[in-house]
This record gives structure tokens, C-alpha cells and sequence, in this order.
């Protein structure tokens, strides 16, 4: 029986894996930071005795000790077109239209052709109740 053979060392990280950890080590740092500056949510690994995973629960943070919530209210105010409409077709003979309603969403799209009334258009359906910004 001989000695026995030593195991090999692990090969140590490269410059670019040391740089991607601790590029990730402070995204991390930086939402752990603001979570608890703010009061938001993280995410927290929840785990058996034996290191197995059984889910991940979400966990409010509490204000650091020494530091009092500050509230504040302010009023923002925006603004944006009531509707919009564009011309399309060769010779810009077809009309799209639509309105916006005051929570900038859309309210429904219409097609007017010549002289002829409006009417909807299905293929644009999808975009009403859209936020028109």
C-alpha cells in the first residue's frame, strides 16, 4: 500500500467570474439597502434541516432601528391629448380615429372612409383600455 494521492486544488476564478460575483454581490447589497430603506418586499429562501429547499416567501422589511418612516403627499399633475387620429391608404383616404379618457387609456379606434360615417375596427381591439403613452 502506497500513500495516498492528494487531491487537486481547485482551479481558482478567473477576472471575469470574480468580476460577475461582485457585480452580483452589489446588485444584492444595493436591493437589500433599498428594500429597507423604503419598506419593500424580499424574497426569502426558506429551508429544511437538511439544506433542501422548500420555497420562497415573501417577507416584509421592517425600518431600521433608529429611523422613523417619513410620508409624504403631493399632487402630480399630467396631461396628454383627449384623442389622435392618422391618415393611411394611398391617397390618405382612410381616417383612423380615437379617444383617450381621462386615465389616458383607449377608448376604441374607428375607421372613416370618405365621406362615409365611422366604424370600428376589430384588428385594433387589442389596444383599447391601453395606456395611450
Amino acid at each position: 500500500m502506497g500513500k495516498p494521492s492528494t487531491p487537486e486544488p481547485p482551479t481558482p476564478p478567473t477576472a471575469s467570474e470574480i468580476a460577475a460575483a461582485n457585480i452580483e454581490t452589489a446588485e444584492h447589497m444595493a436591493k437589500l439597502s433599498r428594500a429597507m430603506e423604503f419598506g419593500e418586499e424580499l424574497m426569502r429562501d426558506v429551508r429544511n434541516e437538511d439544506g433542501s429547499r422548500v420555497k420562497y416567501e415573501k417577507v416584509a422589511t421592517d425600518v431600521p432601528t433608529g429611523y422613523e418612516p417619513v410620508y409624504s403627499n403631493e399632487t402630480v399633475n399630467t396631461s396628454g391629448p383627449s384623442d389622435f387620429s392618422f391618415r393611411s391608404g394611398n391617397r390618405g383616404q382612410y381616417k383612423t380615429e380615437s379617444e383617450i379618457n381621462s386615465d389616458g387609456e383607449i377608448v376604441g379606434f374607428t375607421m372613416r372612409h370618405g365621406n362615409f360615417g365611422p366604424s370600428p375596427i376589430a384588428e385594433m381591439a387589442h389596444l383599447t383600455g391601453k395606456k395611450w403613452h
